[in-house]
C-alpha cells in the first residue's frame, strides 16, 4: 500500500507545496468521485470508495505541518509504542511552566497569564527555528542522514505537543 506521499506523487517531505498538494487532491477527487461509478460493477464502486477515503485522509494529513510531521515519524516507525524521549532540562522547565499555571489558578492574575503565555509561545517558536533548517534538508539528505534528523524531529514533536498541551490549558484559563 502506496503511502500518502505517493498517493499525491510527492517525496516525503516537511515542507510541501500546499496548493500542488490541494491540485492533486482535486484531481484526484474528480477522476474517482464515486458518482462516476454508480452504472459500474460492485467492485469498481468499491474501488471508487475507498480511493476516495484515502485521498481525503492522506490530504487530510498532508495539508496540516503538524499532522504531516506526525505521519512521517510514523511511516519511519519513530512514533507509537516508543517511551517518549524529552530531556530532562525540557521537563524542568515545563515543571516550572507548569508550577506558574497552577499558582495561576489560585491567583487569577491575568498578566501574569499573558507573561507565561509569552515564555510557552516563544520557546514553541525557538524549539522550531532550530529544527527548521534540518526539516528543510530532510529530502536532500543520505539514508544516514535522514535518520538523525528525523531523530532530531522526533524529539522536537514531543516537546511541541507538550508545549500545544500547555497553550490549551492556558487558553482555558483566558476563556474562564
Amino acid at each position: 500500500m502506496a503511502n500518502y506521499f505517493d498517493h499525491f506523487g510527492l517525496s516525503e517531505s516537511f515542507y510541501i507545496d500546499e496548493s500542488d498538494l490541494k491540485k492533486r487532491y482535486y484531481q484526484i477527487s474528480k477522476e474517482n468521485h464515486p458518482d462516476r461509478f454508480v452504472q459500474s460493477d460492485k467492485e469498481s464502486q468499491d474501488k471508487a470508495q475507498q480511493l476516495t477515503s484515502k485521498n481525503n485522509d492522506a490530504y487530510q494529513t498532508l495539508k496540516d505541518f503538524d499532522d504531516r510531521m506526525k505521519y512521517i515519524l510514523s511511516i519511519n516507525k519513530l512514533l507509537g509504542d516508543s517511551q517518549n524521549e524529552i530531556s530532562q532540562e525540557f521537563l524542568m522547565e515545563m515543571m516550572d511552566i507548569n508550577e506558574a499555571l497552577f499558582e495561576l489558578e489560585m491567583s487569577h492574575d491575568v498578566s501574569q497569564l499573558s507573561v507565561v503565555s509569552k515564555e510557552v509561545s516563544d520557546k514553541k517558536n525557538q524549539l522550531l527555528d532550530e529544527i527548521e533548517p534540518l526539516m528543510k534538508n530532510y529530502p536532500d539528505s543520505d539514508n544516514n542522514q535522514k535518520l538523525e534528523i528525523l531523530a532530531q524531529v522526533k524529539s522536537y514533536y514531543l516537546k511541541n505537543k507538550y508545549l500545544l498541551r500547555i497553550l490549551d490549558k492556558i487558553a482555558s484559563f483566558a476563556a474562564a
